[in-house]
């Protein structure tokens, strides 16, 4: 087994951005989500390369999506941290990701919804949920019960 090594990761701070040609795609593994993530090199303007580390979950599901490459040009923006609306002493970091030389002919817009849980190929919302109707559901009730919650 072979230690890959990585040029320079780039840290950001909120608002930083960074642009340059894929040179190479890694694997990498986040021990905090166990769980894979991409690692894109980029070659940057100035000939330097510096690591990009897509574990956060904004960068790493745009990269998936757009099916990022090697060969293409490739520009990252950071945002500033958001806290969840359901726990606000948790926060995310958000990302845009964009792809200055695609043009909309290369865009699988079939891909694309079909990677979207419930969907469908025309990008119609399934429905196929069972309704189960609350006398449906089982109770356990203790004899002499007679329904009144005081």
């Amino acid at each position: 087994m072979t230690f890959q090594t990585f040029p320079e990761g780039w840290r950001p701070v909120a608002g930083d951005s960074i642009e340059g040609i894929v040179t190479s795609m890694e694997i990498g593994w986040s021990d905090q989500t166990e769980d894979n993530y991409p690692i894109i090199v980029l070659r940057l303007a100035d000939d330097t390369e510096k690591s990009i580390h897509c574990f956060h979950y904004s960068l790493k599901t745009q990269v998936i999506s757009k099916k990022v490459r090697p060969g293409e040009r490739v520009k990252i923006t950071q945002g500033e941290k958001v806290p969840l609306k359901n726990n606000p002493n948790r926060s995310i970091v958000p990302y845009k990701l964009e792809l200055p030389d695609r043009t909309p002919e290369q865009f699988d817009a079939q891909d694309f919804y079909s990677q979207i849980s419930g969907t469908t190929k025309t990008g119609a919302v399934k429905r196929d949920v069972e309704r189960v109707e609350r006398s449906d559901i089982p109770v356990d009730e203790p004899e002499g019960d007679d329904d009144i919650p005081f």
